[in-house]
């Protein structure tokens, strides 16, 4: 084999290596992207959690707090797996009432936040509640009007608001 030969080998080898280290590189960089991407989403119900509240695309909208009613009691009598698939079939209720800038998470055990088109809220709920007519979840929530810059205040007060209302349903159960 002639030397000029010899060191064409040599580079085609270094190329395919440089190539090589390069397809890693980027291979590495999309699994640190998705695993990214999978620590911003629930495990249960596929919904995005609070690392994604940063993703929120609306600029102003309604903050609706959910919190499913009951789901303890329903954990207590008839088993985590009947608990679980309660906050699944509320989650899928919550994804299909939302639009397509509208956002969905699980940001805690038995509690959900959506943010909604300004003038929305209101349509929001009555939707999942008819899609869950005739199923055994029940739920509260509160609204506040908000913008991203005011999000955080409007958590607070949107879960104020809910556990008002469920406060307010408790005591009319403890009447009758």
């Amino acid at each position: 084999q002639s030397r000029s030969s010899a060191a064409s080998d040599v580079y085609k080898r270094q190329g395919l290596l440089q190539i090589a280290f390069l397809l890693i590189a980027y291979g590495i960089t999309e699994l640190t992207t998705k695993l990214k991407d999978q620590s911003k989403q629930d495990e249960l119900t596929g919904l995005y959690n609070r690392k994604k509240f940063d993703a929120i695309t609306l600029k102003e909208f309604e903050l609706i707090y959910f919190d499913l009613d009951g789901l303890k009691r329903v954990n207590d009598r008839k088993g985590h797996k009947v608990g679980d698939l309660m906050i699944v079939r509320f989650s899928q209720a919550l994804n299909q009432a939302a639009l397509e800038d509208e956002m969905v998470f699980r940001v805690g055990g038995d509690e959900f936040v959506v943010t909604a088109q300004l003038g929305r809220g209101g349509k929001f709920v009555k939707q999942v509640s008819r899609l869950l007519q005739g199923e055994e979840i029940s739920f509260s929530y509160g609204i506040e009007v908000t913008c991203r810059d005011n999000f955080k205040q409007a958590l607070v007060e949107s879960d104020r608001a809910m556990y008002e209302m469920k406060k307010a349903q408790r005591s009319e159960t403890d009447k009758s």
